[in-house]
């Protein structure tokens, strides 16, 4: 390379580093900003229900109405009509659930209900005496007031009608094997046997006997 060569070359070396030099800087790439994750709520658990209270003989202090159950079943192993039984029922574990009591109720004498006894069960809820118990036959007997369910249709269970808190087990007993052979067909809750009873008496008999023939202790 020829010296006017070599100088045009520093010539333009020191042009193009003027350039460089005045030339802005360009600007920095923009990077997006990385999100912060928003903390989430734990989930919570959903409380489990309370498991329902079981109140027995064993345990009085939690029964809301235990005395006035602990004197019903004095009052009935002190004095109870003759043929009857009532008693808390057993549970698994060999307790007593005072407020369910199993029942026999027989049937009176010189009726077509006589020689059966008929089975009970009476439950007790924790608003008694101000609410009656519930009576259920089981199994169902064949009765123009007892529904198919096996409860039992009488005013003195009925708290809009003859219940009254004073009234005992033993008078509900009472009232119960009266209304066997004293049906109310006013207040039908069976329909098969109020339509006999109502159409036919004597056929209707006749079936009663054969439901105490089937119930003989």
């Amino acid at each position: 390379m020829s010296e006017s060569s070599d100088e045009d070359w520093d010539l333009l070396c020191n042009e193009a580093t003027k350039v460089a030099i005045s030339s802005p800087a360009l600007p920095k790439p923009m990077v997006a900003p990385v999100p912060t994750p928003v903390p989430t709520s734990p989930s919570i658990a959903p409380v489990p229900a309370p498991a329902p209270r079981i109140f027995t003989h064993d345990d009085q202090s939690n029964i809301p109405n235990g005395a006035r159950l602990r004197e019903e079943r004095k009052a009935w192993r002190r004095d109870h009509p003759h043929g009857f039984w009532a008693r808390p029922a057993k549970q698994a574990d060999g307790s007593l659930n005072l407020m369910q009591w199993q029942c026999g109720i027989p049937g009176k004498k010189e009726t077509p209900w006589e020689g059966g006894l008929y089975k009970l069960v009476m439950t007790f809820s924790e608003d008694y005496p101000s609410k009656p118990p519930r009576c259920q036959f089981q199994p169902v007997i064949f009765h123009p007031n007892i529904y198919p369910s096996g409860t039992v249709c009488l005013s003195i269970l009925n708290e809009e009608k003859g219940w009254k808190p004073s009234i005992t087990v033993k008078q509900l007993l009472l009232g119960i094997q009266d209304l066997l052979d004293n049906p109310n067909l006013d207040d039908p809750a069976q329909r098969e046997p109020f339509m006999l009873c109502r159409e036919n008496r004597a056929a209707y008999t006749a079936r009663v006997r054969q439901e105490a023939a089937k119930y003989r202790p």
